[in-house]
């Protein structure tokens, strides 16, 4: 009886290190992308979607901005990556710099998005 339980033990031992290590590797080869998205006058927008494209491999991610503008791309594969934002109304906004990514690393970025100027027609500025 005591040799069943300390086999069982043992074997739940091994299990949890076997998956904790399979953890912290997934955890060492990737990193997260994280940031705000603002208009020009400072307010956070929701509903604004970032596409993150590893430019090393051309993995893409997206992801999407909550109601406080903040938006979060996890597990993403090392390397350099560009953002690009959009929101219906907005300029497409092109992150002009590339954001390294490493192992481990978290990068938190701002992004601001310009409104639209919508012009009638037989109107000029």
């Amino acid at each position: 009886m005591l040799q069943r339980i300390s086999l069982g033990l043992m074997i739940l031992l091994l299990f949890t290190s076997v998956a904790l290590s399979a953890f912290a590797q997934s955890q060492a080869t990737t990193g997260v992308i994280q940031g705000t998205v603002m208009d020009d006058s400072g307010t956070c927008l929701p509903g604004v979607v970032i596409v993150l494209t590893n430019i090393a491999t051309n993995f893409q991610r997206s992801c999407t901005s909550d109601d406080r503008g903040r938006f979060r791309g996890v597990l993403l594969p090392v390397g350099p990556y560009q953002l690009v934002a959009t929101l219906q109304g907005y300029v497409v906004i092109d992150k002009p710099e590339v954001i390294g990514l490493t192992p481990g690393r978290l990068v938190d970025t701002r992004i601001r998005l310009i409104r639209q100027k919508i012009v009638e027609p037989g109107l000029s500025d």
